[in-house]
């Protein structure tokens, strides 16, 4: 069967549906929820919301979401008037509570994750107002009832915000609120239907993680808790007798050592007879939770490859039709034809996915639509027609960008990194018809959308919440690189067997290769990313930390470049010809995922010669950040507010000092008191400047349990600030002088900022922006200047700098995504800088210091950073020929 993106196994996953079946709330009343709803003048005693509140349940399970969330919110602000007793007033605050927690339900249900985490966050705190005041009340059977009732709310709420969090992406966070709500549990009857909930959402992270084994033990547990409560008419034996244990015979079947075969089909049967677990006999919460996990561990019997997840999955929607729960269904319906799909039996699975389609539309359920149609596609895909794959993925992908408005940056990222796959069965779906222009809109539209909406909130502040953001369009692409007067290549990553490449020149004349990867990993396991760290460990000698022993010697390396001319056959041959012709030509490189740990700068053609001898190299995570980052003027500065952290590794070499004189007579930079020709006047780019070096290094804490250390002094780097200082005629700030609190402080005001220290690449403050700048820690606010100037604290600042050069370690690096890479270059050009000049890889401290007094010499000269970036690199590889020594430096952002 024919494989689109590695998605012929990908399976809808259940996890836990936004389902009321834990919810505690009133006796339903006896008026119906649309004649309720639609009287004009509702009345506003306390029974009468009541009824209001018991209303929308009613629309809530007839799937009607828009309507419920209606007679919600207007519950919501009933319960919220004041008057009567203290116990009527506590009675309101829990119709609160229960209106809130559905309100942010429904948001979640209807895509609107953010308004959906903070309604239920607000939710949480009224239930924990309510445990509270409930306690120390008077006892009676009301105070005991909304104090029992809200113990479970709470939990319940903890579990639909880790659910959501799921739904983002955003998998610690997931776990964290499950783990907290299943802690929680009373382990009573009525706990059992929550703990199957939260164990099968737990599982869900496990398996989206790729822990098949962790994921399965949490839906044991879930299917244990069915077999032991979940009967309360008991079983029947009549036919067959009672099976064979349903766990144990799973885990013999998912054992790696038994084969798919009949015999293992014929023991799922007697595990699972019909009539013995009939779903009729089950507590109604038992059934949703025994369909819930027998699509659970369908997923990963599919994700291990075992041919026996269709068994499972048509287990499931056999017993859907038992729980009138139409999302369960929609659901079940997706993973049989998911199952079919996998089969190569595509008519069968549009024919499911159809049906779960007209399901999802019914309930309006943005997210399960646009899974749908995404898997939809695919079948349209795997039976050829590519027509009607483009009709549906398109679909798929305007309801995907549908979910996203209101997010918060992290979780607009957390999100759009579950969301790429689509993007990139449409590209193939395009390509296939011969439509490269339109694949390359998709390209772009898939890649960096969080930070095209981050940079653009930026830079029109003014109701910016509601600013929707326009992909680019071939036209405006075209333009974008007859602006900057600069090739761009765009690659994208199909999965681990195809790369996609786009040449854009300035006239606009647009070319595409696609490129097959596989004969790559021919005589070798992995995928493309092993294949990049492998060849920076093995060609370059270095990894992403500087510790000692990340680092290899020169004679433990590989003599050859074969790696480096291996990557410069796959990216650059295949595009050659429509590369610029004219020596030193500009080039702006567009990466995807581990792509962007490749330098460019050093691929070698297959006479030796490298790339950046022959053009001017820059980086974009996308075009369109590209083009909001040209030419573009800063904000105001404000003050931001830093937090101390204590875990970290060094992200900088322990850099020795150069004492020797560079090579053609040059002159030497180890004392700041050397003349150095310097050009007149500076450039109004370079002015004001900020320029730091080896700042009193802060301690931090480099191995758990022991005590903090102070980072390494880099003198290296003070000789590197004071001599780019005397260049450009302005002091350089170093040691104590470069406290946390005076930089930042400063920042803001200058056209230039060169810091030139240590980097460090953790993620000091768990928000999944990763990376740090070592400044000098404040004595003795140290909450406030821990000398660890985090990317997330930068997102605090303002800035109006046309060039940011961080002259550390891995500052280029960070968390790859699908925006690109997440860290301290992604934060600068997010909050004003036009472009940033970062390090992908440890810098040894000689040849750093060289290369960055060279691309000031050339700056002043020339304003173009790429072209002055070139000239650096060409000059230092002449007295360090080694690429590690003179390769890790990128420019991202604006060439001029």
């Amino acid at each position: 069967m024919k494989k689109y993106f590695g998605l012929s196994s990908w399976v809808l996953t259940v996890g836990v549906g936004f389902g009321v079946g834990n919810l505690a709330f009133h006796a339903p009343s006896s008026v119906s929820a649309q004649n309720f709803f639609n009287q004009r003048a509702i009345a506003q005693s306390l029974p009468q919301t009541d009824q209001l509140l018991n209303a929308g349940q009613q629309q809530y399970q007839r799937g009607q979401l828009r309507e419920a969330l209606a007679t919600y919110q207007t519950a919501r602000e009933q319960y919220r008037r004041s008057g009567g007793s203290a116990l009527e007033q506590l009675r309101r605050q829990d119709g609160e509570a229960a209106a809130t927690q559905m309100v942010g339900l429904i948001y979640a249900r209807l895509g609107q994750y953010q308004l959906g985490l903070d309604t239920l966050q607000q939710a949480a705190k009224l239930h924990e107002t309510l445990i509270e005041r409930a306690g120390n009340a008077e006892k009676n059977d009301t105070t005991l009832q909304i104090f029992f009732k809200n113990r479970s709310r709470l939990r319940s709420t903890l579990s639909f915000l880790g659910l959501i969090h799921q739904r983002l992406g955003q998998y610690q966070k997931a776990i964290a609120y499950n783990l907290d709500a299943l802690a929680r549990s009373g382990r009573s009857p009525g706990d059992y239907a929550l703990d199957g909930e939260i164990l099968n959402t737990l599982g869900t992270v496990y398996a989206s993680q790729k822990q098949p084994a962790k994921a399965l033990e949490a839906y044991y547990q879930a299917m244990q808790i069915v077999e032991t409560v979940g009967y309360p008419l008991g079983r029947d034996s009549s036919t067959g007798g009672k099976p064979i244990n349903f766990i144990e015979a799973n885990k013999l079947i998912y054992s790696p050592q038994r084969p798919n075969s009949q015999d293992t089909t014929n023991l799922l049967e007697k595990a699972i007879q019909p009539t013995y677990h009939a779903p009729v006999r089950m507590h109604p919460w038992a059934r949703y939770l025994f369909v819930a996990t027998l699509n659970n561990i369908g997923n990963v019997y599919a994700q291990v490859g075992k041919a026996q997840a269709q068994f499972f999955f048509l287990k499931a929607l056999d017993s859907s039709r038992f729980t009138s729960d139409q999302e369960l269904e929609a659901i079940s319906l997706n993973n049989v034809g998911i199952g079919y799909s996998n089969a190569g039996q595509a008519t069968q699975a549009r024919e499911y996915h159809q049906k779960a389609l007209d399901v999802s539309r019914k309930l309006g359920d943005r997210a399960l639509q646009a899974k749908t149609l995404t898997h939809l596609g695919t079948a349209f895909l795997q039976a050829n027609d590519y027509g009607q794959a483009t009709t549906n993925l398109t679909a798929a992908m305007e309801a995907l960008e549908s979910l996203r408005p209101g997010l918060s940056d992290d979780n607009f990222l957390a999100l759009f990194e579950t969301q790429t796959q689509t993007y990139a069965l449409l590209q193939t779906a395009l390509i296939a018809q011969k439509q490269p222009e339109q694949a390359l809109e998709i390209a772009e539209r898939g890649r960096a959308r969080a930070f095209v909406e981050l940079l653009t909130r930026r830079l029109q502040p003014v109701d910016s919440a509601q600013i929707t953001v326009q992909p680019l369009n071939i036209a405006q692409i075209q333009r974008v690189a007859k602006t900057q007067n600069a090739t761009l290549v765009e690659y994208s990553l199909i999965g681990n067997d195809t790369l996609y490449i786009w040449v854009v020149p300035p006239s606009g004349a647009i070319a595409f290769r696609a490129v097959d990867l596989k004969p790559l990993f021919a005589n070798r396991r992995g995928t493309l990313a092993n294949y990049i760290e492998q060849m920076r460990f093995e060609s370059l000698g270095v990894r992403g930390r500087s510790t000692a022993t990340n680092r290899r010697t020169r004679g433990e390396q590989r003599a050859t470049s074969t790696d480096l001319q291996q990557l410069h056959r796959l990216l650059i041959e295949p595009i050659a010809e429509y590369l610029p012709k004219e020596p030193g030509s500009q080039i702006i490189f567009i990466p995807q995922g581990a792509l962007f740990l490749v330098p460019f700068a050093a691929l070698q053609n297959a006479s030796g010669t490298y790339l950046i001898e022959q053009y001017t190299i820059a980086i974009a995570p996308s075009i369109q950040v590209l083009e909001l980052t040209q030419g573009r003027e800063g904000g105001k500065s404000q003050q931001p507010g830093i937090k101390s952290q204590q875990s970290a590794r060094i992200g900088r070499s322990n850099r020795k000092v150069s004492t020797g004189v560079t090579r053609s007579g040059r002159k030497t930079i180890a004392s700041p008191s050397s003349p150095i020709a310097s050009p007149s006047p500076t450039p109004n780019s370079l002015t004001p400047s900020l320029i730091v070096g080896n700042p009193t290094m802060p301690k931090i804490v480099l191995q758990a349990g022991l005590p903090p250390e102070q980072l390494s002094d880099l003198p290296g780097a003070e000789l590197e600030a004071k001599a780019i200082a005397s260049l450009l005629k302005v002091s350089a700030l170093t040691r104590a002088q470069a406290t946390e609190r005076f930089i930042v402080q400063q920042m803001p005001n200058n056209q230039l900022i060169h810091l030139a220290t240590h980097g460090l690449l953790d993620d000091f403050q768990g928000l999944g922006v990763p990376g740090a700048i070592a400044l000098a820690p404040d004595v003795p606010n140290l909450e406030k200047g821990d000398g660890l100037l985090t990317a997330n604290e930068i997102l605090d600042l303002n800035l109006n700098a046309d060039l940011v050069v961080l002259s550390a370690c891995d500052t280029g690096r960070g968390r790859i995504t699908g925006d690109g890479v997440v860290g301290l270059s992604r934060s600068l050009l997010s909050v004003g800088a036009s472009s940033v000049v970062v390090s992908l890889w440890s810098v040894p401290d000689a040849p750093t210091a060289t290369l960055m007094v060279e691309f000031y010499q050339a700056l002043l000269k020339n304003p173009n950073k790429a072209q002055a970036l070139r000239q650096a690199m060409l000059t230092t590889l002449q007295e360090h020929p080694e690429p590690r020594d003179w390769a890790a430096f990128v420019l991202i952002g604006d060439l001029e």
